[in-house]
């Protein structure tokens, strides 16, 4: 209809805070956590949610009816856009190439075990198969048109990543951030001591290795009471 305006706008990849469930983010706390060891051989192009919202609300406001705007940033293979992610949060990225035959074989079974269980799998055998394929795009009409914000994609891992701390999706990293935010500070928090989700790290005369050594027995201390109660 000639009266009805409609302008479409179609983000990518965003990365960003307040990523609750999580989805997209969902990487990000995987690198974070180590359990990440390799990476498919497909691209993506990610942007920064900020500029994502930036963008939608200047469609509604001066957008081109009948124009489709794509609102994204940097054309990134998996492997650099996990490296990037594994530097920011402090950790080795991914170092190889998962086949192709291997990932669509655990896509199949992740499938099945969704069917069986009535519960979303981490990878099914679509999303095994979309980790192959370039999802590359151009934001050039949105940038010209809109106006849309290009905040670097490392800002923007930088905010999900201090996000998801905040909000205990990571268990542990709390301390080691507060370690690094304040390591450097000639006077120590005296006397005061820092809990993240049951994690414990004095400020006084610790390391991050040290602290690194506590997280990883909280973990394993962790999971034996999680296998005795399966019990």
């Amino acid at each position: 209809s000639p009266d009805f305006e409609v302008v479409i706008v179609n983000p990518t990849f965003m990365l960003g805070p307040w990523d609750v469930k999580p989805s997209s983010g969902a990487m990000i706390i995987e690198i974070a956590k180590g359990m990440a060891k390799g990476y498919t051989t497909g691209g993506n192009n990610f942007v920064c949610i900020r500029d994502v919202v930036e963008a939608m609300i200047t469609a509604m406001e001066r957008g081109m009816a009948g124009e489709l705007y794509i609102l994204g940033n940097e054309n990134l293979s998996y492997r650099e856009i996990f490296s990037k992610i594994a530097k920011i949060v402090g950790v080795p990225p991914p170092k190889f190439a998962i086949p192709k035959t291997v990932s669509l074989i655990g896509g199949f079974f992740g499938t099945l075990y969704g069917q069986l269980t009535g519960t979303a799998p981490n990878v099914n055998h679509l999303t095994a198969a979309m980790g192959y394929v370039d999802h590359y795009f151009d934001s050039s009409k949105a940038i010209r048109g809109l106006g849309m914000p290009q905040t670097p994609i490392e800002v923007a891992i930088e905010d999900a990543y201090r996000w998801f701390i905040d909000n205990g999706y990571i268990k542990g990293k709390s301390a080691i951030h507060i370690a690094r935010t304040y390591m450097e500070r000639k006077k120590n928090f005296v006397g005061q001591h820092f809990w993240a989700r049951g994690y414990f790290v004095s400020t006084v005369g610790r390391d991050e290795a040290v602290i690194r050594n506590y997280i990883r027995h909280q973990e394993a201390e962790d999971h034996r009471i999680d296998q005795m109660n399966l019990m």
